[in-house]
């Protein structure tokens, strides 16, 4: 009966401080956190991010994280000292077209992007490459760009809006090999259904990218989203805008979302190349 009554007792004190254990926990062997490959991507598109680089860079130090900077030609162009700190940091550069101009090669396509995003179909195909060849220019005048401003020929290729991911038209991969480049992450893993880690496709490693910046206001979201990368073993991989880090709201929401996850989780920190090489052995 004493005995019973014991159990009872801790049963109960148990209940009142919130420590009984889950089911296949033990005070010896603690949950086990599931390991996270983090992987923060900026698309650098106008000159409003360049003033939050400083803080961008100093945040990435304080998490001993290294990250891609996906980059216009313009903007290589405008700051070539800015983007060869990104790379002196450890960070690695990737190309974001040349004007920021989309890979879209008919109206059909500039119709579909301008229902995804909103805007006009006029706004839509004045900033659209139209052609194959035109895209081709483009992306071999941003090399140079970035050759100049960095010392290396990018090998990644970013399309603004992830536009493919919207038009579904994969003719852009080609000219991506024929002009240098060897990985791309223009392809929302949820929009394209890619249930690898990564993909190989026409000889172009395919990167997809799992959240933007945009879901930010939305942290339980990101969390959920970032669980799913966890257990599928999925790198999580986050496209941000320095633009947009300009509001201190935009600020906080990053860092505790990195936080978060760096709580939760055995983060490694990777740049998109470092996913490229090893998620493809």
């Amino acid at each position: 009966m004493k005995k019973v009554v014991f159990l009872l007792m801790i049963a109960a004190l148990s209940l009142g401080t919130g420590i009984l254990l889950a089911e296949g926990e033990s005070w010896e062997n603690p949950p086990v956190k599931k390991n996270l490959t983090v992987v923060l991507s900026f698309d650098l598109e106008v000159p409003e991010g360049i003033n939050n680089l400083p803080w961008i860079l100093k945040t990435l130090e304080n998490h001993s994280a290294r990250a891609t900077f996906f980059v216009t030609g313009e903007m290589a162009r405008r700051y070539p000292g800015e983007i060869q700190l990104l790379v002196e940091k450890g960070n690695s550069v990737g190309s974001h077209g040349n004007y920021h101009e989309y890979p879209i090669f008919s109206k059909k396509g500039a119709i579909a992007l301008s229902l995804y995003s909103g805007r006009s179909f006029n706004y839509i195909w004045k900033r659209s490459t139209k052609t194959v060849e035109d895209f081709r220019i483009a992306l071999i005048r941003s090399r140079k760009a970035l050759y100049k401003a960095t010392g290396r020929y990018p090998v990644m290729y970013r399309s603004p809006i992830l536009t493919p991911s919207v038009t579904r038209n994969m003719s852009y991969l080609k000219v991506l090999k024929e002009t240098g480049f060897k990985i791309d992450s223009s392809l929302l893993r949820r929009y394209m259904d890619i249930k690898k880690p990564v993909v190989n496709m026409d000889g172009i490693v395919e990167v997809p990218p799992s959240i933007s910046d945009g879901s930010f206001t939305n942290i339980k979201m990101c969390l959920n989203s970032a669980e799913y990368h966890a257990r599928m073993g999925y790198p999580f991989v986050i496209y941000m805008h320095p633009w947009k880090f300009t509001g201190q709201e935009h600020r906080e929401s990053f860092l505790k979302l990195i936080s978060d996850l760096e709580k939760k989780y055995n983060v490694k920190y990777m740049r998109v190349d470092d996913v490229a090489v090893n998620y493809s052995r």
